[in-house]
């Protein structure tokens, strides 16, 4: 489970809209924005990874929403149900790094 926060944009009924992510799972999303998004809509949405600034992009359908509350925005969680070519392989391979980071491996010369 990868919990670093990433832009997230979906395209919603009411058009396109940005937050950022609070933990990217192989299946599920985990977001914020505000916005009202209903249970069990389906929405096209993309995900900036860091470094490189690529885009992975898929149809997620969110399963639960937590409404807003003083100073915190809504927050939902959503099934990804389709991903695009190669997002996937950009998706896992993003998701192994953040959740096992390089180690520094130090040595010397005598």
């Amino acid at each position: 489970m990868a919990s670093q926060k990433l832009t997230f944009a979906l395209q919603s009924p009411v058009g396109l809209r940005f937050g950022s992510t609070r933990v990217v799972e192989a299946e599920k999303i985990s977001f914020e924005m505000d916005m009202v998004v209903p249970t069990g809509i389906e929405c096209e949405f993309q995900l900036e990874l860091p470094d490189d600034g690529e885009m992975v992009t898929g149809l997620i359908r969110i399963e639960r929403a937590r409404p807003k509350r003083a100073n915190v925005l809504p927050r939902y969680l959503a099934r990804i149900l389709e991903l695009g070519d190669g997002d996937r392989e950009r998706l896992d391979a993003w998701r192994t790094a953040a959740e096992n980071p390089a180690r520094l491996e130090i040595s010397g010369n005598g």
